[in-house]
């Protein structure tokens, strides 16, 4: 899976984290870092994209597998 900025900020979007600090405190990343991230500036680093996921297990979903059934 590529990570998108996109993606991100539709699932945090979706969860009512509408903040940096809102995001950063579910993730447990830096408000900044979380800021590069939705920006596009910065791909995240395997640690980062971990809490990501735990917090918001929707990111990872994969959209195909809805309609493969």
């Amino acid at each position: 899976m590529l990570f998108s900025p996109t993606r991100l900020r539709r699932v945090t979007t979706a969860a009512g984290d509408t903040s940096l600090s809102k995001i950063a405190a579910r993730t447990g990343v830096a408000p900044s870092t979380i800021s590069r991230l939705l920006n596009g500036r910065r791909p995240p680093r395997i640690g980062t994209l971990e809490k990501i996921v735990a917090a918001y297990p929707a990111f990872y979903e994969d959209p195909d597998a809805r309609t493969a059934a």
